[in-house]
């Protein structure tokens, strides 16, 4: 039997890889992702400078050692967004050539709603975190 993702935000529940998710703004129900699967168990994420971290149309949940900023937060491709803008506090939105992420949420719903962090610098792998309290996702078909 499938287990189906739940739209309390502040649960994660694991979903059978097949199933397609669009994640929504925990506020006010915008979505914003396109429809996404969870990325396969034996796959890894690409941590090369300048390139995209997950491939388009994914998902993984973060448990990276060495970052625990994303640790239990959705990671998606950059691509994958919809209904999103930049933060507009300025000073959430450094980096040299791209985002680092650094200095907290920088991506918000076009309602202007905190959502999670791009990170997109030239010295990282890119991709957005997608805040677990922030987002709800529902399964599509």
């Amino acid at each position: 039997m499938m287990q189906q993702p739940s739209k309390s935000a502040a649960t994660i529940h694991v979903v059978q890889e097949a199933t397609q998710l669009v994640f929504h703004c925990a506020q006010c129900q915008l979505p914003v992702t396109q429809p996404v699967r969870a990325l396969p168990e034996d796959f890894r994420l690409n941590t090369a400078r300048g390139e995209d971290s997950i491939a388009q149309g994914y998902y993984t949940l973060g448990d990276w050692e060495q970052d625990p900023a994303v640790k239990d937060h959705f990671i998606l491709n950059l691509s994958d967004l919809v209904n999103t803008q930049l933060h507009r506090d300025p000073k959430r939105l450094n980096g040299c050539c791209g985002l680092d992420g650094l200095d907290g949420i920088n991506t918000v719903c076009s309602n202007g709603h905190e959502i999670g962090t791009e990170c997109s610098d030239c010295w990282m792998a890119h991709y957005v975190h997608l805040d677990p309290s922030l987002v709800t996702m529902d399964a599509v078909s």
